[in-house]
């Protein structure tokens, strides 16, 4: 059976990329720039991570008509979130736990699959749920918001959008683009279907978040020595390609991961797996128009943590 996959066919995140499509004039000149950006322990210059076991997304399934919705308290707003989008209840099951780094994102996923609740800096303290950021999105829509709208990951994707699935690699095939982040994305711009930026680089080679970078298909994947859920990924980067969503901590993609449990990518999926496909044969497809509404990301700072327990608590 065809596992599942959001959004609409002609979504931007499932539309197969054409046989011959127009690459950006400096396209060599952004993909030199993944080489100068800083990366992960362990990760070379260049080489494609993928996080497997954090700063990633947890995905939890529910029956919304049977799970307890509880109440989100928001404190600490970011400059991307819009309080008049955010939801003042989500069904969050009893054992969810958020990613355990910073981000502390989460997503939840109605029995339906129709729609998600997304949550960025989410934690529970003192038996309540606190979150800088929650966005409901339509699963069944192109997972595409207006420029300058808000969301839980910078460029305003919806968390799901993206996302290396356990099921989808147990598969054998990925049948959407995938979401990629650096953390010297381009400052002040960004295109689409990303609809904000946290970019903050001036470089000249920087990449504009809602850039979509594509793997030549002329590599032979076969020749790279890759393990089988590696080459299911590298031909999704030929078919589909990824998006650049965020300023990351390194150059990576994004697999579902699994807190407080065992993770299913255990011999499966590891960081460095994507380490032999090679970055200078990747190519930027041509940049959409750019939007100048971008917003620094506003981090919380010491003196604001402070003032509200739950946060320090969660961040410290």
């Amino acid at each position: 059976m065809r596992v599942w996959r959001p959004f609409s066919k002609d979504s931007p995140w499932n539309t197969v990329i054409s046989k011959n499509p127009k690459i950006d004039k400096n396209s060599k000149k952004m993909v030199a720039d993944l080489f100068l950006t800083n990366s992960y322990p362990d990760q070379p210059a260049g080489k494609i991570g993928v996080s497997t076991r954090r700063w990633s997304i947890p995905v939890y399934h529910v029956d919304e008509k049977k799970v307890k919705w509880s109440k989100i308290h928001y404190s600490l707003f970011h400059k991307y979130c819009h309080p008049q989008f955010l939801f003042n209840k989500a069904p969050i099951p009893a054992s969810a736990k958020a990613d355990k780094e910073r981000d502390a994102h989460m997503t939840i996923l109605n029995k339906s699959l129709t729609k998600c609740w997304d949550f960025w800096a989410l934690t529970k303290f003192n038996g309540k749920w606190l979150a800088r950021s929650g966005k409901e999105f339509s699963l069944t829509g192109k997972g595409v918001q207006k420029p300058g709208e808000g969301g839980c990951r910078a460029a305003g994707f919806p968390l799901i959008a993206g996302l290396i699935r356990y099921e989808e690699i147990k598969q054998g095939k990925i049948e959407h683009s995938l979401v990629f982040g650096y953390n010297t994305a381009k400052r002040g711009v960004y295109c689409y279907p990303a609809c904000n930026s946290d970019g903050t680089s001036t470089r000249p080679g920087a990449i504009p978040e809602g850039a979509r970078l594509q793997l030549d298909p002329s590599v032979d994947i076969e020749s790279l020595n890759l393990k089988p859920a590696a080459k299911i990924i590298a031909k999704a980067l030929q078919e589909y390609g990824m998006y650049l969503g965020d300023c990351s901590g390194g150059f990576a993609v994004y697999a579902e991961v699994f807190p407080g449990k065992k993770s299913k990518w255990e011999g499966v999926l590891d960081n460095f797996d994507l380490f032999n496909i090679p970055t200078k044969k990747l190519r930027v497809l041509k940049l959409p128009e750019m939007h100048t509404e971008g917003i620094p990301l506003d981090w919380p700072t010491d003196k604001m943590l402070k003032k509200d327990p739950g946060y320090f608590n969660h961040y410290n």
